[in-house]
């Protein structure tokens, strides 16, 4: 038994041998090729599927030699029809220093129309470039940026298609490098070692970074970091020991370069210094504690600056802002959430020079008495909520940072946040809302910092929500107002009370008609649900209101309210009322008219009164039977005009039917054609005929038309060769005008044909009639030609026909037979013809359908009609009866019973109809009709015999019988009311709430209405759908009069009674507009606001005290009836302590709904306390300081002013400063706010209390000194290109300074920041070219200007322009050119440059505003060449422009095979060729001239061939003279390079068309017995028959063979004794008949003769190919009579006689046939007996002809020959594929072209187009083959393996798979086994070492067999081993002996077997097993291998 891994390898060796059985399976398209030396073939490729595949091209010789040009990849792509466009400048990655000409080609097989580009990915914009093949873009790259940039280049040919986009990037470098240093800054201070940091930009990349501290007399190299991975930017960092320099101002140079080679230099300004700066903190004092929010303040002072002054705070840090003239520093940190207990604080300042200080100080820290603390007012504890009441909560937080806001719920709800200043109050709920219990608010403040504070809560009882319904559903479906019901659901209402307090009762009530009442009480005992279940069986049928009224414990109640309508079971209703037909009645407004089962329609929708035909009728009347019509027909014979059926309803509704026609025993028209007989077909030599006649019927002719049936002849030489029938199915219906008489013409081509006219009358009844036209000629007179025996072709059409076609005379060549006139079912027709004296028949079987009718007759044992309603109760069960006629025996029906899903029964039913067979034809149907709901009934009855089927349809009604207690409710509308609908009687009005709405429930006929409202009004929304009109109330008010007009589908108008609606929202709505809530106020709180309600506002009132006394409110009211009203109150609160102030409003509408408005203030006399951090006492301070406050108070502190020093103008200037509530840092010593001692401060809180500071404990004092600016860059008399930075630094001990600077003579410019280093960046658009001069100066602090300093700078605005304008892109170009062009630019040119090689080199150009360049194109590579100009100005500004120049120095390439050199024609000349050049071919013609002096006519010197690849033409030089001529094929290219090919042809008009050689038997060459003549043929045209004449006359014919020779047998019945002559013509195409020469043979039948029977003179010996024959002795006829005689029946004296002749008769046999290639100077034995056979061993013999002479010696000496010449050709055809090329990509079609050549002739050439890669189908070239290999014994019992040959099949690769189990082992030997296995998986490598080819000792038959011996080795896992079952791999030397091996060389797959035997010497480990082993075991097993490949 094999393991999971031995099937495993199974499958992969099944998988191995499917995989090579497929390699044939592929798409391949494959064409031979006509024109085999020079094709052209086009392969359809618009099926193909994209992607990849490959082109192969076989040539086979007809020497059997073969070549094979590929496998060749390419792609078919959709896309490759697209333009090709190609970028040739700029190249990939290319610098860019100035303007780019962008430069490219475009090529499209349908001609570019123009080409687009698209910079930078700019699709929305591209622009169009100048040219087309050749185009051209100037790009101005001056506002572009620095670094890489792409171009897209899109072709569109002429048709508008677009190519695909090709795209390549370039590098632009119009800038130098940018270095900046980040670290120290310009200017700075520093001491010690300094470390420069910084970093160096540029756009191409940066390549190198150096540095001189020397003013760049030597330069360090820098290491640099890239920050990105373009390179564009990189960092730097070094280190400059300043000790080694002069304190004081020091340069450092920085020179960087990038990518492209382009410098830039910076310069960096430091200066130096040592001391250390003065630090201290003043706050916090040490040891206080803090919390929140602190300032810690303090000061930095340095007698030459700080550098930098950081600090650091627990795990933050940070750094502080610098103003010149401020010592002082402070921040304000946030300690909320801070868990520790202290935190470190430390400062550092670093002075200029970087010496640093560090300051620190633990500070002391409380979190909880950061959090914000709250005071809840209201709820409390004895707060009890009504369900009418709101839960608002009230209250105050307190935070000495201030409250920014406060966040409340209930219970677990969501957070509603409120942003306060600490007052709050806000609504949390509605009591509604509530569930009844006890519910908690919880109060979160936050202050303005972010702190949470603890929660704080209170708590409060609530009552919960009133009693509600839910789920109310009938059935699955959920109650809606107006649903209709059915009770055969057997469904029930169903609705569930719900109260969260408890239930006390539950009451429900179902009202109807007048007095009818239903009603159920329930006790729910305090539960909290009680379910409602009422069987829908308990109301009865029609409309029903539903009341259920839940009541809770506390008294509190709801109600539900409902109306359905319950089905009327006894009636069916419908959308609307209408007349229906069922299916299969009416066809195209046509009824058939039937006496006994007359047709019918019904009425849906409504109950039938009448009926009646409209407009009267002669044909039909009409009968009802209930809701059917009966349409019955009169006596009256014909087809009615149309008429409709009228139906009026009980109540008045009118019913149309569509428009109608019936026909009364209608017969069918009658057609006839002029001129036909039905027997013999009218014979038209031209192929025309005109076909005329009449039709005649009763009612209307609908339709006329005609078809053509028939067979088509096929004519050849004026003979019928062969007849194609025309399809009967495709025949194409010609129409006719539908009138009385028709005519109209029709043409033939050869053949008979049938004209079949078919007319069809208004009652569906059709008739035909035909003609027949026969176009084919007789036979010639004196035709030798015999016609063909006649066919008989049958046209199975309307009727039956057939037709005979034959080229002489028939008894008859048309007949028909009447379908009509046969039996139903298949009919064999007969037709016989009579020619000559001969009768032809033909047998057809046709059929013609069975017919089955069928009429409804009975519903129970009523008679049936279409529509009929009959009372089937549930249970209940009738019989549909239905009689079917038809000849069919053994009817089946199936019945199908649908309609509209609804219950009380089955949707659909189906079963088989019970069948009885009656008197005659009729079955009686019985269909049963039971458990159907109330519904129209579809019936559809499928009755079939056999294959004949055929459906009829039918319709009834189903209704139940009436129900006793049904509600007979009045057509009309019916108020039906909602739950929330609460009707008060006092006022007989419905009050409802915004939002309610009223349903109107309309009982009317038919369930298609449309509704609307009477009296629409403002407020009022009205909408429809099936089952109500509604009302929703939309606005408050008083609504009048509410009606609902409704309009059946009869367009009657029912109209409901009109009700007055209240709507009344609820409570009025009440609204403080002022102050905002939760203010701060002082004295006394004025408030105002609105109040609003529909009903009108009664009174208002407020309180301020918690609501413990109320103050009434005195109300202005407005609008009609006081709907609205303002008010305004002012509360004295002088009296009241400080702290929390509530006011409550409440309002009354005259409903007496109150609401309420609440608003909270808090009261605050106390102004805000403030104090001086820093300045420190006694400090003096100058210029802008830091100033810090820090404030307290007892509300909420909101603001902070500085109030500027009086002016001579008067009054306070305060500017509003930003503070952090309670601690304040601002700056004073600025322009807008000055330092003075006349300058003060004032803090206000919320309620508008405030303080001032006017008083200082700090000294001011102010100095200045003077700026000075340096300009470092740009440098004197720098050349300026681009964008460009000023750059220097600014010298003030102040610090900062205002720098400003001016160009020339235009205004001053203010660097926007103060700064002690400047880069003043300059958009170069803003430059004009030559000389300019920059001015500079600084304002310090204190506004004092410095000196101005110069700088002088070169500009020039843009490179120099150039361009080339000759020659131009288009033209190509050869030999010596010169280039011209031109350049400019404003600063003057200095000289122009020109690269030929890509610029590698640039060489001087003659001239400068206007150049030129001449140089040999020679030098240059052909093609496309980039042209560079180097244009240079006066300022050394270069300008680079680049063009194209198309180099042609190459003439095209041009092969002709044909024709040759010195051939000869009679004027044809067959050109066979290709023509090739790189650029384009212009131009392709002949010359022809006369090499004997003769006049050659103009038209024939030059003759112009098309220009294409491919060279295939035929011309005609028959018109010139016979002679010599030399024929000149030259092909010009666009550069004029020119190639000529010429032939010399020998015109000879006189030669005969084809030449015909007698090779064999010479000349008078004596031949007996059999014999073969032998001869070839050369001819100009193909050679289509050759005949032999002996003696002139017939005898025999043949065709060439393939290497034009040809073969006649000759045997003694042909000829006689004695000299005859014999000759050979040949017949080539176009007729022309060609003779050989006469030759002369002498015969003698008897005598000895050989011959060949296999081979013909010229045959190419092929594969080693037998020659074979025979050879004997012809007796005469003497010789054969004593041949017959027996020696016993003659005399004694005879018997000598005739023995001594037998004996020499017997002499006459053969002995012996040999064989000579030498003309018969030696011979070799090939045969001793008259069979004979040659084989010719054609690989040892060398190519050409050899002559072969075969002789057969007779035993008496006598002897006979036989020549003949083999062809031996091992040279394969030469095959030069042109296109498709390599690698292409194509699409719709695939052209193929080239030639081949041979040296013999070829036999044919195949092209194939293969799916797939080409490797696909091939094996890898070292891989020879694949094989299977099953061996037995040995190490294993067996293994199957599959391996893989290499190297010529030397060397084996082999994996195998294997079993010896112990089981196994057992049938063998009772051992137990030492290693072995379920899966033993082996590897095994073997390779030759000796090789036995038996043909090399027998010859070259036996190379089918050979032997070899090969060595190896194996290594094998093997899964068991005997001491512990574990898996071991073991390994084996091998020796293979094969033997033998069989090859059969034709075969492709599986072409050899071989039977082998293996030994082997296995290496065995000793731990295998615990007992001594041999560690070497040799083994021995057989094998077999089969070859797959």
């Amino acid at each position: 038994m094999t393991g999971k891994y031995g099937l495993k390898s199974l499958f992969v060796l099944l998988m191995v041998l499917n995989a090579a059985a497929l390699l044939s399976a592929r798409d391949v398209t494959e064409k031979e090729v006509e024109n085999m030396q020079s094709w052209q073939e086009t392969f359809d490729i618009s099926n193909k599927s994209k992607g990849k595949f490959n082109i192969l091209v076989e040539a086979a010789d007809l020497g059997g030699n073969t070549t094979i040009e590929g496998p060749y990849n390419l792609y078919i792509d959709p896309k490759s029809d697209l333009p090709v466009s190609g970028i040739t400048n700029p190249v990939k990655d290319m610098r860019i220093a100035g303007n780019l000409n962008i430069v490219g080609t475009c090529i499209d097989d349908d001609a570019v129309d123009h080409v687009e580009l698209v910079l930078d990915g700019d699709e929305a914009n591209p622009v169009r470039a100048s040219g087309k093949e050749f185009w051209s873009y100037y790009l101005d790259t001056k506002d572009l940026a620095e670094g890489p940039h792409t171009i897209k280049v899109v072709g569109y040919d002429v048709n508008g298609v677009k190519g695909e986009p090709v795209e390549t990037t370039w590098q632009l470098d119009r800038r130098m490098p940018v270095t900046q240093v980040s670290h120290p800054g310009m200017g700075a201070l520093v001491s010690k070692v300094v470390k420069f940091r910084g970093s160096i930009t540029d756009g191409n990349g940066i390549k190198t970074l150096s540095y001189s501290t020397d003013n760049g007399k030597s330069f360090k190299s820098v290491r640099l970091s890239a920050k990105n991975k373009q390179g564009t930017e990189k960092d730097f960092n070094i280190s400059v020991d300043t000790r080694k320099f002069q304190d004081g101002a020091s340069v450092i140079w920085f020179k960087a370069k990038d990518n492209t080679g382009s410098e830039g230099v910076f310069s960096f300004l430091y200066f130096i210094d040592n001391t250390s700066p003065d630090v201290r903190i003043i706050s916090p004092a040490a040891g206080e504690v803090s919390y929140g929010k602190i300032a810690i303040t303090g000061f930095a002072k340095d007698g030459i600056g700080i550098k930098s002054l950081s600090w650091e705070f627990g795990q933050e840090n940070g750094s502080f802002e610098l103003i010149p003239g401020n010592p002082y520093w402070g921040k304000v940190f946030d300690l909320a959430r801070v868990t520790d207990k202290t935190r470190k604080f430390s400062i550092t300042a670093t002075d200029i020079a970087g010496n640093v200080v560090t300051v620190s100080q633990n500070i002391q820290i409380n979190e909880e008495l950061d959090k914000p603390v709250v005071e809840i007012a209201y709820p409390t504890a004895d707060t009890f909520v009504e369900v009418s009441d709101s839960v608002f909560v009230r209250g105050i937080a307190h935070d000495e940072d201030g409250i920014a806001s406060v966040k409340y719920k209930i219970d677990s709800g969501a957070w509603i946040e409120e942003e306060t200043t600490g007052v709050f109050c806000g609504n949390l709920a509605k009591g509604s809302e509530l569930t009844a219990g006890r519910h908690t608010v919880t109060v979160v403040a936050r202050d303005a910092y972010g702190v949470e504070g603890n929660p704080f809560t209170a708590t409060f009882n609530a009552r919960g929500k009133i009693p509600d319904f839910t789920d109310a559903k009938i059935g699955s479906q959920v109650v809606v107002n107006g649903m209709t019901v059915n009770q055969e659901s057997d469904a029930s209402f169903q609705v569930t009370a719900n109260s969260s307090l408890g239930l006390a009762s539950v009451h429900f009530e179902a009202r109807w008609g007048k007095n009818g009442l239903l009603e159920k009480d329930f006790t729910p005992n305090g539960a909290f649900t009680q379910n409602i279940s009422v069987s829908l069986n308990e109301f009865p049928q029609g409309i029903v209101t539903l009341l259920a009224t839940a009541t809770d414990t506390a008294g509190r109640s709801r109600n539900f309210k409902s109306l359905i309508n319950v089905t009327n079971l006894s009636e069916i209703t419908a959308k609307n009322t209408r007349i229906e037909f069922p299916q299969g009645v009416v066809d195209n407004g046509m009824i058939v008219g039937n006496k006994d089962f007359p047709a019918s329609c019904y009425l849906v929708g409504g109950k039938a009164k009448t009926a009646e035909i409209v407009p009267k009728s002669k044909f039909v009347t009409a009968r009802l039977d209930g809701n059917a019509v009966l349409l019955v027909p009169t006596d009256e014979e014909g087809v009615s005009e149309p008429f409709i059926v009228r139906v009026t309803t009980d109540r008045g509704i009118v019913c149309d039917s569509e428009k109608l026609m019936i026909t009364n025993g209608y017969s069918a028209p009658v057609v006839k054609i002029k001129d036909t007989d039905g027997r013999n077909a009218i014979n038209v030599t031209d192929g025309k005929a005109v076909i005329s006649g009449t039709v005649t019927t009763s009612g209307i002719l609908e339709s006329l038309s005609y078809k053509i049936y028939g067979v088509r002849a096929n004519m050849a030489g004026g003979v019928l060769t062969d007849v194609t029938p025309l399809s009967v199915a495709d025949a194409k219906e010609h129409e006719l005008e539908p009138t009385r008489n028709f005519s109209f013409e029709e043409e033939f081509g050869y053949g008979i044909y049938v004209i079949e006219v078919t007319a069809q009358n208004s009652g569906g009844l059709r008739a035909s009639e035909a003609i027949a036209f026969r176009n084919i000629p007789y036979l010639p007179k004196g035709s030798t030609a015999t016609p063909k025996a006649p066919v008989i072709t049958w046209i199975d059409a309307e009727e039956v026909y057939y037709v005979a076609t034959y080229q002489g005379t028939l008894s008859r060549t048309f007949g028909y037979f009447k379908r009509n006139s046969m039996a139903e079912g298949n009919t064999q027709l007969t037709a016989s013809i009579t020619a000559g004296e001969k009768t032809y028949t033909s047998k057809t079987n046709v059929s013609k359908s069975k017919e089955i009718s069928a009429y409804f007759a009975l519903v129970g044992e009523e008679p049936f009609a279409n529509g009929k309603v009959i009372e089937l109760n549930r249970g209940e069960s009738k019989n549909l009866t239905v009689f079917m006629d038809s000849i069919l025996p053994n009817i089946s029906v199936n019945y199908e019973i649908t309609g509209a899903a609804v219950p009380g029964g089955q949707e659909k039913q189906t079963g088989s109809a019970v069948v009885t067979k009656e008197e005659g034809n009729r079955y009686r149907v019985t269909v049963p009709l039971s458990n159907l709901p109330v519904r129209m009934n579809n019936i559809k009855l499928v009755a079939k015999s056999g294959s004949v089927s055929k459906t009829f349809y039918g319709v009834i009604g189903t209704v139940r019988a009436p129900s006793e207690n049904a509600v007979k409710n009045p057509l009309g509308v019916y108020i039906a009311e909602r739950s929330e609908s609460v009707f008060e009687k006092d006022s007989a009005s419905y009050v409802m709430s915004v939002g309610d709405s009223i349903d109107f429930y309309p009982n009317i006929s038919g369930l298609d209405w449309s509704a609307e409202l009477v009296n629409p009004a403002d407020g009022l929304e009205f909408s429809y759908n099936d089952n109500v009109a509604t009302v929703k109330f939309t606005k408050d008010g008083i609504y009048s009069n509410v009606a609902v007009r409704v309009k059946d589908s009869n367009k009657t108008a029912y109209v409901s009674a009109g009700i007055r609606c209240i709507v009344d929202s609820g409570a009025p709505e009440v609204y403080i507009t002022s102050p905002d809530p939760n203010s701060w106020v002082r004295k006394s709180i004025k408030f105002s606001g609105t109040a609003a309600d529909p009903s009108g506002i009664k009174s208002g009132e407020y309180s301020i005290d918690g609501q413990q006394t109320w103050k009434p409110l005195q109300l202005s009211l407005t609008g009609k009836n006081g709907i609205g009203a303002t008010y305004s109150a002012t509360a004295d609160i002088s009296s009241m302590e400080d702290g929390l102030i509530g006011v409550d409003v409440r309002v009354s509408d005259v409903a007496g709904n109150i609401s309420y408005a609440r608003i909270s203030a808090f009261k605050d006399t106390t102004p805000p306390e403030a104090k001086v951090i820093i300045p420190e006492d006694d400090a003096i301070v100058n210029g802008e300081n830091l100033i810090a406050f820090k404030i307290t108070d007892n509300g909420f502190f909101t603001k902070m002013a500085y109030v500027a020093p009086p002016t001579g103008s008067g009054g306070k200037v305060r500017t509003e400063i930003e503070t952090e509530h309670t601690y304040a840092l601002t700056h004073v010593g600025s322009k807008d706010r000055p330092i003075d001692d006349a300058m003060s401060f004032e803090f206000t809180d919320a309620a508008g209390n405030t303080s001032a500071m006017e008083a200082w404990r700090f000294m001011i004092d102010s100095q200045s000194d003077l700026p000075v600016t340096e300009i470092h860059l740009p440098l004197e008399n720098e050349v300026i290109t681009r964008d460009f930075t000023i750059s220097g630094v600014v010298y003030d001990d102040d610090g900062e300074s205002t720098v400003y600077y001016r160009i020339d003579k235009g205004e001053y410019t203010k660097v926007e920041e103060p700064c002690t280093s400047f880069a003043i960046d300059i958009p170069f658009e803003r430059m004009t070219d030559n000389e300019h001069t920059i001015y500079m100066y600084a304002v310090d602090v204190n506004g004092v200007k410095g000196p101005v300093t110069e700088r002088k700078i070169r500009v020039s605005t843009e490179e120099p322009k150039g361009a080339m304008e000759t020659p131009t892109i288009e033209k190509s170009n050869k030999g010596v050119i010169t280039l011209t062009g031109v350049s400019s630019d404003n600063n003057g040119i200095e000289k122009v440059l020109v690269s030929l090689d890509n610029g590698n080199s640039y060489n001087n150009a003659v001239g400068t505003e206007k150049w030129s360049y001449t140089f040999d194109t020679r030098a240059i590579p052909n093609g496309t060449n980039v042209v560079f100009i180097k244009v240079i100005d006066k300022y050394g500004i270069l300008g680079l422009y680049s063009s194209l120049l198309n180099i042609d120095n190459e003439s095209p390439e041009m092969v002709l095979d044909y024709p040759l050199d010195y051939s000869s024609t009679s004027g044809p000349l067959f050109f066979s060729g290709y023509a090739f050049d790189n650029v384009n071919i212009t131009e392709l013609f002949i010359s022809i001239r006369s090499l004997d002096g003769k006049s050659v006519p103009k038209s024939m010197q030059r003759i112009d061939f098309d220009v294409e690849r491919i060279i295939a033409k035929d011309i005609d030089i028959s018109s010139l003279e016979n002679g010599s001529y030399n024929i000149e094929l030259t092909a010009l290219d666009k550069a004029a390079n020119a190639t000529h090919i010429s032939r010399n042809i020998e015109l000879n008009k006189n030669k005969p068309l084809a030449v015909v050689n007698l090779l064999y038997p010479l000349n008078g060459e004596h031949k007996q017995g059999e014999f073969n003549i032998y001869g070839n043929t050369v001819a100009d045209k193909k050679v289509e028959k050759l005949s032999l004449y002996i003696d002139d006359k017939f005898v025999a014919e043949t065709v060439q063979t393939p290497s034009e020779y040809f073969k006649f047998g000759v045997t003694a019945d042909m000829l006689e004794n004695g000299v005859h002559t014999y000759r050979v013509e040949a017949t080539v195409e176009g007729g022309k008949v060609i003779s050989s020469r006469k030759q002369t043979v002498d015969y003698n039948s008897a005598g000895p003769w050989i011959k060949i029977d296999n081979f013909t003179y010229g045959d190419f010996a092929i594969n080693r190919p037998y020659i074979s024959g025979a050879a004997g002795y012809s007796l005469d006829g003497d010789e054969t009579e004593i041949a017959k005689i027996k020696l016993n029946s003659v005399s004694k004296e005879q018997r000598s006689e005739i023995t001594e002749k037998k004996l020499a008769i017997a002499d006459k046999k053969t002995q012996k046939v040999e064989i000579s290639f030498d003309n018969g100077k030696t011979f070799q034995l090939v045969s001793r007996g008259e069979k004979w056979m040659y084989r010719v061993e054609n690989q040892d013999l060398a190519e050409g002809y050899h002559f072969m002479l075969v002789r057969a010696t007779m035993k008496n000496g006598e002897t006979a020959i036989e020549r003949t010449i083999i062809q031996i050709d091992n040279t394969a055809p030469k095959i030069r594929l042109i296109a498709p090329s390599q690698g292409g990509r194509y699409n719709q079609e695939l052209m193929f072209s080239g030639l081949t050549s041979d040296t013999v002739g070829l036999k044919n050439v195949k092209l194939s187009l293969r799916k797939g890669d080409k490797a696909a189908y091939e094996v890898p070239s070292f891989i020879q083959g694949l094989y299977l290999d099953w061996h037995f014994w040995g190490a294993t019992l067996f293994d199957i393996g599959v391996g893989l040959t290499f190297f010529d099949e030397a060397v084996k690769l082999q994996f195998q798979w294997g079993q010896f189990t112990q089981a196994q082992r057992d049938m063998f030997s009772s051992t137990e086994y030492r290693y072995g296995g379920n899966n033993v998986m082996g590897i095994k490598i073997l390779a030759n070492v000796a090789l036995i080819p038996f043909s090399y000792f027998l010859g070259h038959d036996w190379e089918w067999l050979s032997a070899s011996v090969a060595v190896g080795a194996q290594f094998s896992r093997f899964d068991n081993s005997d001491n512990d079952n574990s898996a071991q791999i073991l390994s084996a030397l091998l020796t293979q002996i094969e033997f033998p091996k069989v090859k059969f060389p034709k075969m492709k797959m599986f072409s050899s077997f071989s039977a082998y035997t293996e030994f082997s010497l296995w290496f065995i480990p000793t731990d295998v097993s615990d007992i001594d082993v041999d560690s070497l075991v040799p083994q021995i097993s057989e094998g077999i291998r089969i070859s797959v490949f």
